[in-house]
């Protein structure tokens, strides 16, 4: 895009690049074999066709806001883009894109707001928020749904629902990929304007390495417990977590 282009015309190009059945990035689709229950792997469409079925908590042209209906923190939402010709398509491949990634940050930023209102209104009531609590905003590296989504979650983990070491190890590092890292990864071509899905296969499965292996760490403490998850899980409800905790658009403080 030119540069002497006005900010009008940016943002007009930049949102037909995201909503275009043509955009520059020809990701591939997510393995269809990677889990055999297509039901539950569509779980995320009735809600891109039909934008007005609750729980959708916030509505814009790029994004629709959801509860997760298994939420593995007290806050944890789904920010499902709306592009039809994205939607199947592997999350890094696609969010590689400094055009998508850019024109969705906002809708992003809203939801971590949204977030923190939530646990900061909970803890004033006293139904037990946690008002100095991260948000963190990012991927599977292996996404148990087919259509895109970002998890919007916070840093507590304290949810009936967090029930095994795998539930945990899912939304932390190396197999939970923050918003904001993923540039870091280097995907994206700048010079072909697309993503070399070899790369992001094998960045993939290092990550999932980390998930069938990984050890169990408090994230807001750094605690260790190994694959200890009765003893993580006990930690977790009583953690005050760091002085130096702030929020994080994807990435950390």
């Amino acid at each position: 895009m030119s540069t002497t282009e006005d900010e009008t015309s940016t943002s007009t190009a930049t949102v037909q690049t995201l909503m275009s059945s043509s955009s520059r990035t020809r990701p591939s689709p997510v393995n269809p074999n990677a889990h055999s229950n297509q039901a539950f792997r569509s779980a995320l469409a009735p809600f891109l066709q039909n934008p007005t079925i609750p729980p959708c908590l916030r509505i814009t042209d790029r994004t629709i806001l959801i509860r997760d209906k298994y939420p593995k923190a007290r806050i944890h939402y789904l920010l499902l883009p709306r592009n039809q010709t994205l939607t199947l398509h592997h999350p890094l491949t696609v969010l590689s894109d400094p055009v998508i990634r850019d024109d969705l940050r906002a809708d992003v930023d809203a939801a971590i707001s949204m977030a923190q209102n939530e646990l900061r209104r909970a803890a004033v009531v006293g139904m037990g928020g946690v008002e100095r609590v991260e948000v963190r905003a990012g991927i599977h590296a292996r996404p148990s749904l087919s259509n895109l989504h970002i998890h919007i979650i916070s840093q507590d983990f304290r949810s009936p629902a967090l029930k095994n070491a795998k539930h945990y190890l899912s939304f932390t590092m190396p197999f939970f990929i923050p918003f904001d890292s993923i540039p870091s990864l280097k995907l994206y071509d700048h010079d072909t304007g697309g993503v070399d899905e070899e790369r992001v296969e094998r960045e993939v499965r290092v990550r999932e390495e980390g998930l069938r292996r990984g050890e169990l760490r408090c994230v807001r403490c750094g605690e260790e417990f190994g694959r200890r998850f009765v003893g993580l899980k006990r930690h977790l409800e009583g953690c005050a977590g760091r002085t130096d905790v702030a929020k994080g658009s994807g990435g950390g403080s």
